[in-house]
């Protein structure tokens, strides 16, 4: 008598197999994962501004530069209203955001350099539960930037004296080589002033209600303050203390004032007093 093994058993062993390939399969996907995981190079961080470093240079991700033009003091409103729209606008940036502040004041008609430089890092929100510790990574955030940018945020409380000259054209010119030519980033630029937009030197004033950008371009005093913000997208909230020149004509003065060093004024919001 002849012996024939059962279908099933044969279905068993087929089974069997195809699941240890399939472990065998997971198990060498997991090896793989770890292996390129760990064999990537450890990312480098700048001690001082907390930005990436790639081949040897500080290099963040995108560079967001505020201005702040106190040469009028600021109303309480538009003091809360800075606090709150910068905070927002910061917070909703990725790591390795380089963000810089300046200040215009009687104390520092132009502002070589910018009183807060650090590249945002890491809040723990999004931590890798596997390789990343949520806990320590959040007290690192609030110790190396949240705590120094509430800082400079509570500068704005300072009680300042209105200042006879409100040097814009300097101070753009200033952050364009302090910030954007200095850290240059293939990610998002973008400049953000909260100014009553009105430039007033001896050279030049906008405390007219014959504003022609035109004009400032043919004069010598241009070539002098003439800056460089190529791909740089501006938005402008406009403290309203001096309505009767802060008119149409201003924006369209800044416009034409951005788009001539290579910028885009994108946006336009009135800020009340």
């Amino acid at each position: 008598m002849s012996y024939k093994p059962l279908r099933r058993n044969s279905k068993i062993n087929v089974g069997v197999i195809i699941g240890i390939i399939g472990f065998g399969l997971f198990i060498v996907g997991v090896v793989g994962g770890l292996i390129y995981y760990f064999s990537q190079p450890t990312p480098q961080f700048d001690k001082t501004s907390l930005c990436p470093i790639v081949d040897g240079k500080i290099s963040p991700k995108n560079n967001l530069v505020f201005l702040i033009d106190a040469t009028d003091p600021l109303s309480e409103n538009q003091k809360d209203f800075v606090k709150i729209e910068m905070e927002k606008i910061i917070q909703s940036q990725e790591p390795g955001t380089l963000v810089s502040i300046y200040y215009m004041s009687d104390e520092t008609p132009v502002q070589r350099t910018p009183q807060f430089c650090l590249c945002t890092v890491p809040d723990g929100s999004k931590a890798n539960k596997f390789t990343e510790n949520e806990a320590l990574m959040h007290k690192r955030f609030e110790k190396n930037f949240a705590k120094p940018l509430k800082a400079q945020l509570e500068h704005l409380d300072e009680v300042r004296k209105p200042s006879k000259v409100s040097n814009i054209f300097e101070q753009i010119q200033a952050l364009s080589v302090n910030s954007f030519l200095k850290y240059p980033t293939d990610g998002v630029k973008e400049l953000y002033v909260f100014s009553d937009m009105l430039h007033n030197s001896k050279e030049f004033t906008l405390y007219s209600k014959n504003q022609s950008f035109d004009s400032l371009k043919k004069s010598s005093y241009y070539a002098q303050v003439r800056s460089q913000l190529r791909g740089v997208d501006v938005t402008a909230f406009f403290f309203a203390n001096q309505p009767k020149f802060q008119t149409n004509r201003n924006v369209i003065f800044w416009e034409k004032f951005f788009n001539d060093i290579g910028a885009a004024l994108v946006k336009v919001e009135p800020i009340g007093k």
